[in-house]
């Protein structure tokens, strides 16, 4: 996740949803700083840190949703990826789905434009 506002972003009531089999993880306690970014591991390792999350995504695509507190939030439907490949916005914040590209184990962390 990014945040591209100048203050940090508490995520207390947000949840994380793989829309394939309705699991959610809760992002209770996790905040991303001005400018920064946060690395979640979609592992269904939760029981590993409040970063991995309690499903895992298919590599066949599907699509996950960002739900805020207030019912709110954003869905990043994806494609198929190849093993050490990862989906991620062209540029940051960028909301047309064509900016999605297949990157070479991604930039995690860190901004995409790099």
């Amino acid at each position: 996740l990014h945040n591209p506002s100048e203050s940090t972003v508490a995520l207390d009531g947000w949840t994380l949803e793989n829309e394939a089999d309705g699991q959610s993880a809760s992002l209770d306690g996790l905040a991303v700083e001005p400018g920064g970014f946060l690395l979640l591991y979609a592992d269904d390792s939760a029981q590993s840190g409040s970063e991995h999350l309690a499903f895992k995504l298919s590599s066949d695509g599907g699509s996950v949703r960002l739900k805020a507190p207030d019912g709110g939030g954003e869905r990043l439907g994806f494609g198929s990826i190849d093993d050490d490949h990862s989906v991620a916005r062209d540029t940051d914040c960028c909301p047309e789905p064509d900016c999605l590209a297949h990157r070479y184990r991604g930039t995690p962390g860190e901004s995409n434009q790099n």
